[in-house]
């Protein structure tokens, strides 16, 4: 009996050894490229994944005005056609689900050819859209306290989670959409998606604004738990999403995009 313990215990220890922790490290190259459908030239960011003992990978690319590209594949590539610095990020996961990461800034200027920084000055892509329609919302965290670490529902009900919707405001702040409300929202609920979201703005507009609410009912007032202005110029042209994130990271979510 204890030699057959002994061995487990050994089989144990040989098991967890060869979980060995993920080495993360990647490089990169760019190419200038040039978009005929939308007329524009972009830089093409491919990814060479260096890393080992990793099972799964997840990147990030974050762009100049703060939107993400993300990818699952081992070694994607990304479109930039946007001017500025960029944040390219590798998560590279073990079998024992622990992950390691490396961050990677660029300079990209799609007008001169890449990478690197210098050459002329980035020009305007000869395209600039008249409208942009949000054809989805995906709300990934918002916080589930409220400023004095109390409940959102307070008053006559208080006491459950939040009962979440959002509205879209145009540049005249009216309402323009709201959305159904997702009842008894807790963290684990998190990511929600609306679908069917279909709301038309000017791309030309300086500023839109998208604003969550906790719903109380009728004889309490709503909460609005966060809020944000949504610049159109921030949206690069063709994308198919965009992530916005609040400067704490209290607050994500993703919007589709169609142009």
């Amino acid at each position: 009996m204890k030699k057959t313990l002994l061995f487990i215990g050994m089989l144990a220890v040989i098991l967890t050894a060869c979980q060995k922790e993920a080495i993360v490290n990647f490089s990169y190259v760019t190419e200038n490229r040039y978009d005929y459908d939308l007329d524009a030239p972009y830089v093409l960011l491919s990814t060479v994944n260096l890393s080992v003992n990793a099972v799964s990978y997840m990147w990030e690319l974050k762009g100049p005005y703060g939107d993400v590209l993300e990818s699952y594949s081992e070694s994607p590539s990304f479109m930039c056609y946007q001017t500025g610095d960029y944040e390219l990020r590798l998560y590279a996961y073990s079998k024992n689900g622990d992950y390691k990461v490396e961050a990677k800034h660029i300079y990209i200027n799609p007008s001169n050819g890449g990478g690197g920084g210098g050459g002329t000055d980035p020009i305007d892509p000869p395209y600039t859209p008249t409208n942009f329609t949000i054809t989805w919302l995906r709300l990934e965290n918002i916080p589930m306290l409220d400023a004095n670490n109390g409940s959102w529902d307070t008053g006559l009900f208080g006491g459950g989670d939040p009962d979440i919707y959002f509205k879209i405001y145009n540049a005249n702040n009216q309402v323009v959409y709201t959305s159904n409300s997702v009842e008894d929202v807790s963290s684990s609920d998190l990511p929600h998606t609306w679908t069917g979201v279909n709301t038309t703005l000017s791309y030309s507009a300086n500023e839109h604004y998208i604003k969550f609410y906790d719903k109380d009912g009728d004889l309490d007032s709503d909460d609005l738990m966060a809020g944000c202005i949504l610049n159109p110029s921030h949206l690069t042209y063709g994308t198919s999403s965009f992530t916005w994130v609040a400067s704490d990271y209290s607050v994500r979510f993703v919007i589709g995009l169609s142009w």
